[in-house]
């Protein structure tokens, strides 16, 4: 199977790494659309306009799956692009959602400022564990820091933390944050985080079968940096082809 997966940048690599290591038989081509980073602060209809796009060039790839590795797309637009394609479209909520233990009394969600204000998560959640008690915290800088690199990382993740000390678990709403996990860790020593990259990952294991032979990895990208060449080479153990690919 060709499987598409895009991101508004290179956190979707968190669910690429996952998927090669578990199901490394099928051809990924991954979409990250660095140009545009981030998706946290843009409208509905920027969103379709950068999404569809992105999805039209997989569909151009004979892609038979479509992975929305983004955390902000998954939470606002999720059911338009599943009503505007006819082939499978999943995101990162579904997936946590279905994984995610029952029995926490208190869970907190760090995500873009889009995510949380759709409140996507929070309504998801209250359907299958409504006693729980929810924070979210809105992130309104994190993914562009770690998607630059940087070197204010780790003051931007206390403050952002902070709120959520007591919280039993915390889930990584955004695939960019999974890249940061032990520094986020290190603030909230006591609290288990929630990668939904890796839940999403085990989630099309289930639910698609592998191929039999060895698979290919593509990476198309929007805007190139030689650390986000570093970065994605140093985490997705396979030959990779890199393609610089801006799209109207």
């Amino acid at each position: 199977m060709k499987i598409g997966i895009l991101d508004s940048g290179i956190g979707g690599i968190t669910v690429l790494k996952d998927l090669v290591t578990i199901l490394p038989n099928h051809d990924y081509i991954y979409f990250g659309d660095i140009l545009n980073v981030p998706y946290g602060n843009k409208t509905d209809q920027e969103l379709m306009i950068l999404t569809t796009n992105i999805i039209d060039f997989l569909i151009e790839q004979k892609t038979e799956l479509i992975i929305i590795a983004c955390g902000t797309i998954s939470a606002t637009i999720l059911d338009r692009l599943q009503s505007r394609y006819s082939l499978p479209t999943i995101g990162i909520i579904e997936p946590t959602i279905k994984y995610i233990d029952k029995n926490f009394k208190t869970l907190g969600i760090m995500a873009t400022p889009k995510s949380i204000s759709s409140r996507s998560w929070e309504k998801s959640l209250n359907k299958v564990i409504p006693n729980t008690l929810i924070k979210q915290q809105s992130c309104q800088r994190l993914a562009k820091a770690i998607e630059n690199n940087s070197p204010n990382l780790n003051q931007i993740i206390k403050e952002y933390t902070k709120p959520l000390l007591n919280m039993e678990a915390v889930i990584l709403g955004c695939t960019h944050y999974p890249i940061v996990s032990k520094l986020i860790k290190s603030h909230l020593p006591h609290t288990k985080l929630i990668n939904p990259s890796n839940l999403t990952a085990q989630y099309i294991k289930e639910n698609f079968s592998d191929n039999d032979q060895e698979g290919e990895v593509s990476i198309y990208l929007s805007k190139i940096h030689p650390h986000t060449i570093d970065f994605i080479t140093n985490s997705i153990n396979k030959e990779i082809t890199f393609q610089l690919k801006t799209l109207d």
